[in-house]
């Protein structure tokens, strides 16, 4: 389906029937799914007009859903929704620009540091937070990290994308591997025999929104790199698990995939298409592709937890929140459409759509009843143990929100990749993190 393309009433209708959607006027938290269909004929939102800008999730059908939520909620309240979609990337550059401008959507898709980066350019929806954490909550540590700054809420909590080793099994039997590796020095063995056999492993290293970071800040984190104190006031990226993070990047890459230095985020996927990549971070929509486009090969990826290091087997917790534009002249009914969203009904149905290619900040969703059936992505929710943030292991916020931003850790393992003096990167990055931590 086009980013823009409205929902027709007929397609709208099987969603409707499909998912038994609760997006009456009165859907709201807590309501009764049955009774939140029932909306009055007119309601305080008739004749408003808003736009909800939505990531181009990687999954086609979560697309669909929301179209039809959306779509629904504008019917029953006799308004109009419209949905529109960009990259990750393109979310971003929209974000700047509706914080420099106001000009944007209602409603808006945050990346992970986006509420950090840009806190007064959202309405406060601290009432909707504490109405899902008192129904289903807590949330998790890292989605009040990203989303609560300066102790008001700036979004609300979506997804956490779940980051694990893809992998296909078959190369790695042929290689004469019989499992995945478990720490970082059987991953370097394993890299040096999967190059040999002609399926490399690959890491997006270019400044790919998601799998730059979220691929670079595994294996810092792993050889036992931080950027701050536990404080987050003290830099010590001049610490030794950062040159020990640098040494391992420039032994491992030799052994990766071409290109993977200028990989954005459809890098892997489309390396792993091409039949031509073994392994890589990621989250499961290789899979969940493969599958539903029936290749033969689906059945041969598997997925793994990041192998220990000195530093542990930490993943970076990367996500999605919804914020309202501070300037919009729709909050209120931007509010009630968001509530209706996050109805239980809604919420559940769109999530176990999401086939662990999403899990929820919730508690609540975290039980089986909302994980996939699918044996080969069943366990994948599990391996989020060790989820750690930016800034890590200092509190998440605008300083290291803006250190990810620019690319400062991934562009320091990719500096040593491309064999780059080791001191002299820590100088650089050091350098860089002063500039941001100087600021008040």
């Amino acid at each position: 389906m086009n980013a823009q393309q409205k929902m027709t009433r007929r397609n709208f209708m099987g969603q409707v029937a499909r998912y038994g959607f609760a997006v009456g006027a009165g859907a709201a938290l807590g309501s009764d799914a049955q009774a939140a269909t029932k909306a009055p004929a007119r309601g305080p939102f008739e004749g408003i007009s808003m736009t909800w800008e939505d990531p181009s999730w990687y999954k086609p059908s979560m697309m669909v859903f929301l179209d039809a939520f959306a779509a629904g909620w504008a019917a029953a309240n006799k308004a109009s929704v419209t949905v529109t979609r960009g990259s990750l990337e393109e979310m971003l550059q929209k974000g700047a620009i509706l914080a420099e401008t106001g000009i944007g959507p209602d409603i808006y898709g945050q990346r992970t540091h986006v509420p950090s980066l840009y806190p007064k350019a959202f309405a406060d929806v601290g009432d909707i937070c504490g109405e899902l954490e008192k129904r289903d909550g807590p949330w998790s540590p890292a989605a009040i990290s990203w989303c609560k700054v300066d102790g008001v809420w700036r979004g609300i909590p979506m997804v956490h994308f779940p980051g694990a080793w893809n992998y296909r099994q078959d190369y790695m039997e042929q290689a004469g591997w019989k499992e995945f590796p478990k720490t970082m020095d059987e991953l370097l063995e394993f890299a040096k025999a999967m190059h040999k056999f002609g399926k490399p492993i690959g890491l997006a290293m270019g400044h790919a929104a998601s799998d730059g970071h979220r691929a670079m800040y595994a294996v810092f984190w792993a050889m036992g790199g931080r950027e701050v104190d536990k404080t987050g006031t003290k830099i010590e990226l001049d610490g030794p698990g950062t040159a020990d993070a640098l040494e391992y990047m420039k032994k491992l890459f030799p052994f990766m995939h071409e290109g993977v230095l200028s990989w954005l985020d459809p890098g892997n996927n489309q390396a792993f298409f091409a039949g031509t990549c073994s392994a890589t971070i990621n989250v499961d929509t290789i899979y969940l592709a493969a599958r539903d486009q029936k290749m033969p090969w689906a059945k041969s990826m598997r997925h793994a937890p990041q192998p220990k290091g000195p530093g542990g087997s930490p993943v970076y917790q990367e996500g999605i929140a919804i914020g309202i534009n501070a300037r919009s002249k729709n909050i209120a009914a931007a509010k009630a459409l968001l509530r209706a969203f996050f109805d239980s009904k809604n919420f559940a149905a769109w999530l176990k759509d999401g086939e662990a290619y999403i899990t929820s900040p919730l508690n609540r969703y975290s039980m089986a009843d909302y994980l996939p059936a699918d044996p080969i992505i069943k366990d994948i929710p599990t391996y989020q143990g060790d989820s750690r943030m930016p800034g890590w292991p200092g509190p998440f916020g605008p300083k290291p929100a803006e250190a990810m931003n620019k690319f400062i850790i991934v562009d320091m393992m990719a500096k040593a990749a491309q064999g780059e003096n080791i001191p002299d990167i820590i100088k650089w990055g050091v350098q860089e993190y002063k500039q941001i931590y100087a600021k008040k």
